[in-house]
């Protein structure tokens, strides 16, 4: 008689170590048709086993589970597919298949336009784990995957692992100028200002140099960074003491030096140029300033008003004494923000749910909204934002996908796999509903919140003013009123100089200076 394969303790439970135990017949025809990428019956029998509903072991089940995700994959049922496997990767490396789903991953967030929950899944992960891919086909996958564990460490707020994972992003990659990116903002986020430069400049050199790994958008990249770059610059120069003025005015002239990079043609040159309009201000630059909210207040930009341009002009209006103008201006601003607030607030109010707010997205987006005409161009302007567009389209993609279940299900009704995907759906796009809405319900809490702000500081003023103007009727001999009208505006361009004559030019936008009088201590 041969000789057992383990000697046991008496009392023990025998235990032969075996490979993988034999499929069932349900298992193995899902198998066959897997090979033959016959996708929906192999689905349907996949999920008879996970389900229990064949006598198959538990390292087959699991097997099932990760074939099944992959099966909705090759579906196209993109959100049910990365369901299935936020399941698995729920159960890490316990699970047999954990490490095997990471490639899947990788083409999961390729597929989804708001790939949130796969990078969930992926943060599940160690880097480790992540190189057995470094190689040969699967290296453009493992690329992927190391950006996307940086981003779940920089959600994570994880920056230090964040900013190793992301420099380790090849610049050959399409995901480089994206890595780049976050690792100037994680660099930030920990008050690392000579890094973050460091990383913002890579991508601006990059996109200069054409070194853009295929990346879509290198214009778009290198515009962010710019911005970046600008607005840290900033933010250390408002960071300094009063006594180190001149440090504060080399780095004010470093921002803006940043935001004049950033061309006309850009969709972030209008924030640019204001954020610019009040570095300018700060600089001790008001001709400069008063030239760029001249510039603002052109039709190119009537739907985009900025309530803050007005707020620069009356404070340097104000610092140069020229109360009449001051005046005209509160006057200007209370007839055309005061009827927006209102309307802003009425909005706010007609989206208090999640799902109130994504219906109004959807109407504003479709140019059918109830939002008061007042607000309308200002929250058609807060809901043109990239994030928020994704999150929607994840909206519409979810929508398709349960189309493409329907039709599917013509011939599988009776099977619960199109329950259970269907139930997923349905889980998946209300979720997704209520991030987009509590997205587009903050984009209009924080335009209530910007134009309150504004209102505030315009009363300070205006209060200012009532009390300058108290002291001028107490001296012996007051100052006359002088009609509001303004300095000369003209466009400076090098050498050449042209006096404004009335019509704005958007070439000529970046160009504006206005002159004014300063008739303090007359």
């Amino acid at each position: 008689m041969p000789d057992l394969p383990l000697q046991l303790e008496v009392g023990a439970v025998p235990t032969v170590p075996t490979g993988p135990s034999a499929p069932s017949e349900t298992m193995a025809a899902a198998l066959r048709d897997y090979a033959n990428e016959r996708y929906v019956e192999a689905a349907v029998k996949l999920q008879h086993v996970v389900e229990g509903r064949s006598d198959d072991r538990p390292d087959r089940v699991t097997q099932a589970e990760f074939f099944l995700a992959k099966c909705l994959y090759h579906i196209g049922l993109y959100h049910a597919s990365a369901a299935a496997f936020d399941e698995v990767t729920r159960r890490g490396a316990e699970h047999p298949y954990f490490e095997a789903s990471l490639t899947w991953l990788a083409m999961l967030a390729e597929r989804l336009p708001e790939p949130s929950g796969v990078i969930d899944s992926v943060g599940r992960y160690e880097p480790a784990q992540l190189r057995a891919l470094d190689r040969g086909e699967s290296r453009r996958h493992y690329q992927h995957l190391v950006y996307l564990l940086g981003r779940a460490r920089y959600g994570a707020g994880r920056f230090g692992e964040a900013v190793q994972l992301l420099s380790e992003v090849p610049e050959d990659s399409p995901h480089a100028l994206e890595a780049r990116f976050f690792e100037g903002i994680a660099h930030v986020r920990m008050r690392r200002a000579q890094p973050a430069l460091g990383a913002f400049r890579r991508v601006i050199e990059a996109v200069e140099a054409g070194r853009t790994g295929g990346n879509d958008e290198p214009e778009r990249m290198r515009d962010l960074a710019w911005m970046s770059v600008a607005r840290l610059y900033y933010s250390l120069a408002m960071q300094l003491p009063a006594r180190r003025n001149a440090e504060a005015s080399e780095l004010l002239g470093h921002a803006i030096a940043a935001w004049r990079n950033i061309p006309l043609s850009s969709e972030h040159w209008l924030d640019s140029f204001f954020e610019e309009t009040w570095a300018l201000y700060v600089a001790g630059q008001p001709a400069r300033a008063l030239g760029h909210v001249h510039a603002l207040e052109s039709p190119y930009f009537r739907a985009r008003a900025e309530p803050e341009a007005l707020v620069v002009r009356a404070m340097i209006q104000f610092e140069h004494c020229q109360w009449d103008a001051v005046e005209h201006g509160l006057s200007q601003f209370h007839a055309r923000f005061d009827p927006r607030l209102d309307a802003a607030e009425r909005a706010l109010r007609m989206a208090a749910r999640n799902e109130d707010a994504f219906r109004m997205l959807v109407a504003v987006r479709a140019r059918n909204s109830r939002v008061s005409g007042p607000a309308r161009p200002a929250i058609r302007a807060a809901f043109d934002d990239r994030a928020l567009l994704r999150h929607l389209e994840d909206v519409r993609a979810l929508d398709r996908e349960r189309r493409r279940l329907e039709r599917i299900g013509e011939g599988v009704l009776e099977t619960s796999l199109y329950t259970r995907v269907a139930a997923d759906h349905a889980v998946l796009r209300s979720l997704a509903v209520g991030r987009t809405g509590e997205l587009a319900r903050a984009r209009i809490a924080r335009l209530v919140e910007a134009l309150r702000e504004r209102m505030t500081q315009m009363d300070t003023i205006e209060l200012e003013l009532s009390t300058q103007r108290r002291m001028e009727l107490e001296r012996p001999n007051p100052a006359p009123m002088e009609p509001p009208t303004g300095g000369r505006i003209v466009a400076v361009q090098g050498d050449q100089v042209w006096p404004w004559d009335g019509e704005w030019w958007r070439d000529e936008l970046p160009f504006y200076l206005q002159e004014i009088d300063n008739r303090c201590g007359r």
